[in-house]
């Protein structure tokens, strides 16, 4: 196999205008290595795609193209994970069902339920 790029730069650099920038932080932890491993293998099915664009729509599938809609599953249950305390008011506000926690949440920031 023909070496395609010189190094890891050029590497991250085909991949963050292919895929774009978020797919390509998610190699921050991987070795140089990695990266030329993986880069090899979506190669061939890369190379000839439209560079990626920023969109107004989510990430799209590396697949199909289409903007993936994702879904949460925890103790809290479908689509009530939340991940900052802004998201957890908003789930207090928007269910009729409260958890243990968020009864607790809600007394420390003067929300009714």
């Amino acid at each position: 196999m023909k070496n395609r790029f010189k190094n890891r730069k050029e590497r991250i650099d085909f991949l963050t205008r292919k895929l774009g920038f978020d797919y390509v932080s998610l190699m921050v932890s991987m070795t140089d290595g990695q990266v030329k491993k993986h880069t090899d293998k979506l190669y061939s099915v890369l190379k000839d795609k439209e560079d990626f664009k920023i969109r107004d729509k989510g990430v799209p599938c590396m697949r199909c193209d289409s903007e993936v809609l994702w879904a949460s599953e925890c103790n809290c249950g479908t689509n009530r994970a939340v991940f900052d305390e802004t998201m957890w008011i908003e789930d207090i506000e928007n269910n009729s069902e409260h958890l243990k926690q968020d009864i607790e949440f809600a007394k420390c920031h003067g929300i009714e339920l």
